[in-house]
């Protein structure tokens, strides 16, 4: 399991999700189902409900029976004082804790110097989560899920995991 606050495999999986940018694609992710030592994991059964869904949805019209219309993840940001505001869609009906979970895991929290640490804070609204750490009076950037192996904890109305994902695309790895 993830130990430190971030870890290179993010990135591959952000490589991945680029073919989104082509049209009739979609993604399901995968990253609170797997095996932190087997890429090909035994539990497919999540995975497959996921990308059907995707199909029924995007390519069948049957948008208006179910809450959402897949994985939530990342829609936009803003960062306000020392607080980070992280816009999500494919919400459903709300944002929640994975079954099990008293708060929210995975959430890294960057300052102005670099440095990446576990945030202290992390709230669910409906479709915003707000992220900040009681230290860090500027926040630079915010990541979740960003390891091999992360700390998931988010998911939807209809248990969809949230994507990785990232505000700092832009700068350096």
């Amino acid at each position: 399991m993830q130990t430190e606050p971030i870890e290179d495999w993010g990135l591959i999986r952000e490589r991945q999700a680029d073919v989104l940018e082509l049209p009739k694609t979609g993604v399901a992710t995968a990253v609170d189902v797997g095996q932190a030592d087997n890429v090909h994991f035994w539990n497919k059964k999540p995975v497959g409900i996921r990308l059907a869904r995707l199909a029924l949805v995007n390519d069948y019209g049957m948008a208006k029976s179910f809450d959402s219309a897949g994985c939530p993840e990342l829609e936009d940001f803003k960062i306000e004082g020392d607080k980070v505001y992280l816009k999500i869609r494919h919400a459903g009906k709300g944002l929640k804790l994975r079954e099990g979970l008293d708060k929210p895991q995975g959430f890294a929290i960057c300052a102005q110097d670099g440095k990446w640490v576990w945030a202290d804070s992390v709230k669910l609204d409906k479709d915003v989560i707000t992220v900040s750490d009681s230290k860090i009076k500027k926040p630079k950037a915010v990541r979740y899920a960003w390891a091999q192996n992360p700390y998931t904890s988010v998911e939807n109305s209809d248990g969809f995991a949230l994507r990785p994902l990232r505000t700092d695309k832009d700068s350096e790895f």
